[in-house]
């Protein structure tokens, strides 16, 4: 489970470390990899992604294959303790005694390794991914016994640690107790106010500093929150703003000075981050609710509230200003996107042993791609990457253009496509649920729309959820590409060159035509309104006649795409490029 997105990070980072532990192990004893082809080379430019798959193919001798494979899978379970047991001193150092029983039946209890071995030949990774799902089915259950303690309160999986006995009252001095001493030890990881964790999620959280900290370096840099995601881009443009903007610039500059200010006097696990630069800050403290609620603070002392009220009255001046750039709040709202390639074990095992060499190069030369240029070019996170397979995190106002890019440079296209998942979230929704609703988005993609399209889901704070997508290109409107027009029209939103509102209207206007279902005839009439209504809240530029002219081509687009797609639908895709345009603000 995660809670929080350094949660979801730590989780796919442990899991790729072991996997590559894995592929190590398989190497040294003289396997061959076959899918993925090589190790990734572990850089410093790469060392904060989840690389390496968790599921892989290697060739060697039959005779050898139970003797390495367990002894893999032995590396694989020996690294996960020696991870586990490394949080459990540190831990130890600041919780007493008798808190961690049962420690270590739960690390035990949470890896499952599975392999299976098949003689090599042309269709061998085919049949073998048949037989690995089919194995998994069996899975070994091992007796686990609990105890008498309450569960995880992130997953519910395991028991929470603490003591035995002492019931609530106990096990809430124990975590009170462990919170406020990691607080004083400065500790980037903190566990919050309700917080009751067992030893895995435990593990999980304080892994990165315990265990991975001489390798990873600065761990402010290892993942952003969702806050830091949601303003990410929103930070970058009024930074850039500023250097042209004397004004913003003294606001940037004041509000910045006492944020700086404010952070020394906070406690730590308030007081994390850099207020030296607007694109190095915790997204948080741009939202004036989260500082009125620190500020509310019971707990508080009274300078440090006095800060927080002076960062909030700089940070009036600074949105006030940022509105008249009409650069807008900072957006509440961030995306997941998933990523996963089309029919991806049905392409591999058509393909000869020895083009998969090939094939893995471009896959892995994606992912890197993914991580080095294509994700920071759009402010995005990237939670793992794998090649054929992804995760990352956006602000939305950068989203959609992530997403056509990735599409557009897919290296095993045209032989195969690839599907994705978009989840527009605030930034206060829980991230459990967010991942559960990203996942389902992308099965709508694969599913629904029948692969090689992009699925969109937004959630929005009022409890309203807009579920729609399409395929990349739409054949039936002369392989009309979807979303370049949609992020053409959400340009047009944010610019106001067309009105927002459009979408709504068109709903307003149309919402009986389409829940009758209709004929061609119905189908007619509902892209005649569209035109109108098009036209009518068109707000061109005045006296600019190729402002003038490319909304009528994207109106004649849309126009054409609106004729072959379901008519909801297509509203809903306009729908979600004003929602992108607004950077999520709600109507």
């Amino acid at each position: 489970g995660a809670r929080t997105a350094r949660d979801l990070w730590t989780g796919s980072f442990i899991l790729s470390h072991l996997a590559r532990q894995a592929g190590t192990s398989f190497a040294q004893a003289g396997a061959t990899l076959l899918y993925p082809a090589t190790l990734p080379a572990s850089s410093a430019s790469d060392r904060f992604v989840a690389s390496f798959p968790n599921k892989f193919s290697v060739r060697l001798e039959a005779d050898r294959v139970t003797t390495v494979a367990e002894a893999a899978q032995t590396v694989v379970r020996q690294e996960w303790r020696r991870i586990a047991h490394s949080v459990r001193q540190y831990l130890k150092k600041h919780s007493g005694s008798n808190w961690d029983e049962g420690w270590q039946a739960q690390i035990d209890n949470l890896l499952e390794c599975y392999w299976i071995s098949l003689p090599m030949d042309e269709a061998v990774l085919g049949e073998a991914n048949l037989r690995l799902e089919s194995r998994k089915r069996l899975r070994d259950f091992a007796a686990y016994t609990g105890d008498r303690r309450e569960k995880d309160t992130i997953d519910g999986l395991f028991e929470q640690m603490g003591p035995r006995d002492g019931g609530r009252t106990g096990s809430k001095q124990f975590w009170e107790g462990l919170r406020e001493s990691l607080l004083n030890q400065r500790s980037l990881a903190h566990l919050g106010e309700n917080e009751r964790l067992s030893a895995v999620n435990l593990t999980k959280r304080y892994a990165p500093e315990v265990v991975f900290r001489s390798d990873l370096g600065d761990l402010t840099a290892v993942v952003n929150s969702t806050s830091d995601v949601a303003t990410a881009w929103w930070r970058q443009d009024i930074t850039q703003r500023a250097k042209s903007n004397e004004p913003l610039k003294k606001a940037v500059d004041d509000y910045l000075k006492k944020l700086d200010e404010m952070l020394k006097l906070l406690p730590e696990a308030e007081g994390r981050g850099n207020g030296k630069q607007l694109e190095q800050i915790e997204g948080r403290y741009l939202y004036a609710e989260v500082l009125r609620e620190l500020e509310a603070s019971p707990n508080l002392k009274e300078a440090a509230r006095t800060a927080v009220g002076r960062v909030r009255e700089a940070l009036k001046v600074l949105l006030k200003l940022s509105a008249e750039t009409k650069s807008g709040p900072p957006p509440r709202y961030y995306a997941l996107l998933f990523l996963d390639g089309d029919k991806m074990g049905r392409y591999i095992s058509r393909q000869p042993v020895e083009k998969l060499k090939e094939v893995s190069g471009k896959l892995l030369q994606y992912a890197q791609d993914i991580r080095k240029e294509i994700a920071p070019k759009f402010g995005g996170t990237v939670i793992y990457t794998g090649g054929d397979d992804a995760l990352l995190m956006l602000p939305v106002a950068k989203a959609l253009d992530c997403a056509i890019e990735l599409q557009n440079v897919f290296p095993l296209a045209p032989d195969t496509t690839v599907s994705m998942g978009l989840t527009l979230a605030h930034y206060k929704y829980p991230l459990q649920r967010a991942l559960a609703e990203g996942r389902q988005t992308e099965k709508r993609a694969k599913g629904e729309l029948d692969r090689d399209a992009l699925a969109i889901s937004v959630i929005k704070r009022s409890g309203e959820q807009v579920q729609t997508g399409s395929k990349w290109r739409e054949i039936g409107a002369g392989e009309l590409e979807v979303f370049p027009l949609i992020d053409e029209l959400q340009g047009y939103f944010s610019q106001e060159w067309l009105s927002p509102k459009l979408p709504y209207r068109l709903r307003q206007e149309t919402a009986l035509l389409y829940s009758d279902g209709g004929g061609s005839g119905m189908k007619a009439q509902l892209v005649s309104e569209f035109r109108r209504l098009y036209g009518r809240q068109s707000n061109p530029p005045k006296d600019d006649a190729p402002a003038e002219e490319s909304l009528k081509l994207l109106g004649q687009k849309l126009e054409r795409l609106a004729g072959v797609m379901n008519f909801e639908r297509f509203n809903d895709l306009m729908l979600v490029a004003a929602f992108l345009a607004r950077g999520g603000e709600e109507e």
